[in-house]
């Protein structure tokens, strides 16, 4: 079917006075035009609307009425191009651009300019300096300019962006606003995570389907289930040969949790709770980035890509507060960070909040202060790594807490850190090491750690002050 450009532009004429920019009028006249690609209809909507605007060329005032209705005049703005309108980048600069399709399938205009190549770190930096013309309400992006260069952004990191805009006035009178960019770009690393893939993780992820949950049923009996997960360590990878012990991965670490998980709900599955508090003590990652350091720097091996230990990590935290909530009781979830994953676990527990975050039976509490605590009837238990001084570890939660303090006769720190149970007692507070789920690293069998593995958890009665505590072995 072939266009009838005088329909076309009556067509045209209606949608620009609707307010329709010319990328929307071409995807409204696609459905019209199948044989056509939205490209194609494009060029010959911009051919359009120049002739519509141009059409006063064709008869000028002093010519007379005859001519100015003649058929053959009528028609002359509206025959089939042989040529495509010039861009506004060839009007004003001259030059042929590379066009660009945008996210909202408009085109940009891109002119290429000098571009460079060095080695900075052992990478290779490329650096180009473009002109831009974008259509009226697109956004300037880093992505654009590496689409006109050929460049795959998922597989390029941006090191620098800068863009300044400038005006200028076409041919035809119409104020055309012009961008000069710069762009360093590097290649991206093995096993580097982009903020472009942590976006398409949410985007692609396929988190559990939530419905509107209602609220449990208050029960008031003082009586508080409490479950420390300490030293998780998910990435770590250790073979039964090195370390003496079974081996460690992510695989082990899923299967021992969710083993344990089910025998503390087996054992407390007839009681009644206030409620049940799930404290994660840190280290629930192994690692803390992309190039597979601590929060410190310390190299660590790992078996997966570190965008795989992370999706792993919220999943682990996640299945442990979906399964605690088979006790019918709400769940406060403590989040504490660690030594290994002092930035990488604290983006785990804002998952998590935002994950439950229409749930009435969750509460997260996801500060980034490492000393958390909470009083339990006449007990003040406070949470931390365990990464800290011994000298300063016993006046640790009197010191933060001075009212929970003054309240309580017994009081507790549970921590993490050294992987296996230890009880000492540092001036008034209980210090409470707590086991760990994970395997020995190298080093850490090396150095003569390690002990038990398990997952520990406590009921405490508010009421009568009694605490009653339990382990499941991994």
């Amino acid at each position: 079917m072939n266009i009838d450009y005088q329909v076309m532009s009556r067509v045209i004429k209606e949608k620009k006075e609707e307010g329709m920019s010319l990328g929307e009028i071409a995807a409204f006249l696609s459905g019209s035009y199948p044989q056509f690609t939205y490209e194609q209809m494009f060029q010959k909507v911009r051919y359009a609307w120049s002739m519509i605007r141009n059409s006063a060329n064709c008869a000028s005032p002093d010519q007379n009425s005859a001519v100015q209705s003649s058929p053959a005049s009528a028609q002359c703005s509206f025959e089939q191009p042989s040529f495509v309108r010039e861009s506004p980048a060839q009007q004003l600069l001259g030059v042929t651009p590379e066009t660009v399709v945008t996210e909202s399938n408009q085109f940009a205009d891109v002119v290429h300019g000098v571009s460079s190549v060095k080695t900075k770190n052992g990478s290779c930096e490329k650096t180009f300096e473009d002109t831009v013309i974008l259509p009226e309400g697109e956004d300037l992006t880093p992505e654009l300019i590496m689409k006109s260069r050929k460049l795959d952004p998922m597989l390029w990191v941006v090191e620098h962006f800068v863009s300044n805009p400038w005006q200028s006035r076409s041919s035809d009178g119409e104020v055309v606003t012009l961008w000069q960019t710069k762009l360093v770009v590097r290649p991206k690393k093995p096993g580097e995570v982009t903020l472009e893939e942590v976006k398409r993780f949410y985007e692609n992820h396929k988190f559990i389907e939530r419905r509107p949950v209602a609220p449990f049923r208050t029960i008031k009996n003082g009586k508080v289930l409490e479950i420390c997960l300490a030293d998780l360590h998910m990435g770590l990878f250790s073979r039964k040969g090195e370390v003496g012990e079974n081996d460690y991965s992510i695989d082990v670490a899923k299967s021992r949790l969710q083993h344990c998980l089910s025998r503390i709900i087996s054992e407390n599955k007839n009681k009644e709770f206030e409620k049940v508090v799930f404290v994660t003590l840190g280290d629930v990652m192994h690692v803390d980035n992309s190039k597979q350091t601590t929060t410190s720097g310390t190299f660590q091996q790992i078996d997966s890509s570190c965008y795989n230990v992370y999706e792993e990590s919220v999943n682990a935290v996640a299945y442990c507060i979906d399964t605690l909530l088979q006790l019918n009781s709400p769940v406060e979830y403590i989040y504490v960070p660690g030594n290994h994953d002092r930035d990488s676990g604290g983006h785990i527990a804002l998952n998590i909040r935002a994950l439950f975050a229409n749930n009435p039976n969750v509460i997260c509490d996801v500060s980034p202060n490492p000393i958390k605590a909470r009083l339990y009837g006449v007990t003040l238990t406070g949470y931390h790594h365990g990464d800290c001084s011994k000298q300063n570890i016993g006046s640790m939660v009197p010191q933060n807490f001075p009212e929970y303090y003054s309240q309580a006769k017994f009081t507790k720190l549970k921590v993490g850190h050294l992987h296996h149970r230890q009880s000492l007692l540092a001036g008034v507070t209980s210090v409470e090491y707590q086991e760990s789920l994970c395997g020995a690293s190298l080093w850490e069998h090396q150095q003569g750690y390690g002990g038990p593995r398990g997952l520990r958890y406590c009921i405490y009665d508010t009421v009568t002050g009694d605490t009653t505590e339990g382990c499941v072995r991994a």
